[in-house]
């Protein structure tokens, strides 16, 4: 996983009605009427609803419902309260009458609506090209969120309206400025610190414990720790709060607990970004894979907070997938007011790695936690062919242990899940550079992308060679066994010019291909 990626898609919004209210931070009136607040633990129900503006190929106002639910995710679960998210624009009819509200399911009811307006793409470029940064997601003008709370009897305990603005020279704490380009506030920053002020009002509960599990349903992790952070106790605590995260989010998709079965300090000798796969290699030298378990290293890299710098990509997790090891470096927070998240950060790094041990694959997809960036989206869900593959993986590894059988086994995965978000020519590339003659021996199949696997692998081994003219005349006869994949159009984007250019990549980006909208966003 690497550096900051933006997003993309968006739909058109007309008329919006933008919400009005006060400036939270500035109003300690109102920040004493919720403090007097009393709320006893009680399961709540939350209904999101979120508008933004955008140009439509962009799915920006998706993106953004998305970004909001999982940071309130996160934000709820650690505050140890039990809660169901819905949309409202998919609630069942009736849900919020008073009869249902009777019911009992829900002791609160929380409805939170949000009108996000995003700096013009045109200015935005404009500014990076003035500032000579690069930034590839999107800037929020102005963040705007009403909430109403409500018990289950309809009686009305809070209501609130509040702007939020980005703050382009205070979103990085004073210490790590003197590395960066000065770049805008990435919008989960905003929403992170809007989510703060907004719910502020919510007492820390005692989180909920689950049932001991059974032996079958937990995924066993074995957890190395850089001795660095011995001196800092409260990242210790924050690294365990990253694993029970992530614990959560496996669970909620797969009915299983991520269990730490053992733990152990060591000294690693690299203490930068540039140091995961030496830390990596060092540690199995150390500790010896088992069958039964996966091992997982973190460290404290000096230089964390390049991880926020415009213009570059900075790999903070490596894994090795037939040694079930993987070295993550950990994520510093931005700021000294957002210290809590650096567990939503972490956590979600961590499952991105244990899917990969897992036999999970990377996909250019905004929604999905294997995309290999970090997007402002910050999925913690696996997309529908990488929830196939781990599947498997739980049940058994035998297809990870021999690179043909597990290539096979993801063009079989790919053709059952009809998926069209994966890079599986860089995949196969991959395993080519590493044995030549891997692309003549492995059984892809008969299915259309199985038959596009040899022609795109030969397209992009062409590519990489500079032959541009034998590169699309591949790419165009994978295309035409496999029309439906996001990556054929956007490789051959990059081997076109003028309008066949054009309309690949945004054939390719409707179909939700992220590197294609981030390309496109970039020259709006």
């Amino acid at each position: 996983m690497s550096g900051l990626a933006f997003l993309g898609e968006v739909r058109q919004i007309e008329n919006m009605r933008w919400l009005t209210g006060l400036w939270l931070l500035l109003v300690p009136a109102l920040l004493a009427q919720n403090e007097e607040i009393h709320i006893p633990p009680g399961k709540i129900a939350v209904i999101v609803e979120c508008q933004s503006d955008g140009p439509g190929i962009f799915r920006l106002s998706s993106q953004a419902g998305t970004a909001l639910k999982n940071h309130l995710d996160f934000y709820l679960w650690r505050r140890g309260w039990e809660y169901q998210i819905f949309d409202r624009d998919s609630l069942p009819k009736g849900f919020l009458s008073k009869r249902s509200k009777a019911k009992g399911e829900f002791a609160y009811y929380l409805e939170l609506k949000a009108g996000i307006k995003f700096q013009p793409l045109k200015e935005r470029n404009r500014r990076a090209s003035e500032g000579k940064y690069f930034i590839n997601y999107p800037v929020i003008d102005r963040l705007e969120m009403a909430l109403k709370l409500e018990d289950n009897g309809g009686r009305r305990l809070l209501r609130t309206k509040n702007n939020f603005a980005r703050d382009d020279t205070g979103w990085l704490r004073p210490d790590s400025m003197a590395v960066m380009f000065v770049t805008p506030e990435p919008p989960d920053i905003t929403i992170k610190k809007a989510l703060e002020a907004i719910l502020g009002f919510l007492p820390q509960n005692t989180r909920p414990v689950r049932p001991s599990p059974a032996a079958d349903s937990v995924l066993a992790l074995f957890l190395i720790i850089d001795s660095a952070f011995q001196d800092s106790p409260e990242t210790l605590t924050m690294l365990e709060e990253a694993v029970a995260y992530a614990s959560h989010l496996f669970y909620d998709q797969f009915g299983r607990t991520i269990e730490i079965e053992g733990r152990m300090f060591a000294g690693l000798p690299g203490d930068s970004l540039g140091a995961l796969a030496e830390n990596l290699a060092t540690v199995q030298r150390q500790v010896q894979p088992a069958a039964t378990r996966l091992i997982t290293t973190f460290y404290i890299p000096r230089d964390g907070y390049l991880f926020y710098q415009g213009g570059r990509s900075y790999h903070i997790g490596l894994s090795d997938v037939l040694s079930r090891h993987a070295m993550l470096a950990w994520v510093p927070s931005p700021n000294p007011d957002l210290p809590n998240w650096e567990a939503y950060t972490n956590g979600q790094l961590l499952l991105h790695e244990i899917g990969h041990l897992l036999g999970g694959v990377h996909v250019s997809d905004i929604y999905s936690l294997m995309l290999p960036h970090s997007p402002w989206v910050t999925s913690g869900r696996f997309d529908v062919l990488n929830r196939f593959i781990i599947e498997k993986g739980l049940g058994e590894s035998g297809h990870l242990k021999r690179v043909t059988a597990y290539l096979t086994f993801i063009m079989e995965a790919l053709e059952k899940t009809g998926y069209q978000l994966a890079d599986y020519p860089e995949l196969f590339y991959s395993f080519a550079r590493l044995n030549a003659d891997l692309r003549w021996r492995a059984d892809t199949g008969d299915s259309g992308v199985a038959r596009s696997v040899p022609l795109s692998l030969e397209g992009l081994l062409f590519y990489r060679q500079g032959n541009r003219e034998r590169a699309r005349e591949l790419f165009q006869k994978a295309l035409e066994t496999a029309p439906n994949q996001g990556v054929l159009h956007f490789y051959l984007s990059q081997l076109m010019e003028g309008p066949v250019e054009e309309r690949h990549l945004k054939i390719s980006a409707r179909m939700g291909y992220f590197e294609a909208m981030s390309r496109l966003m970039s020259r709006e």
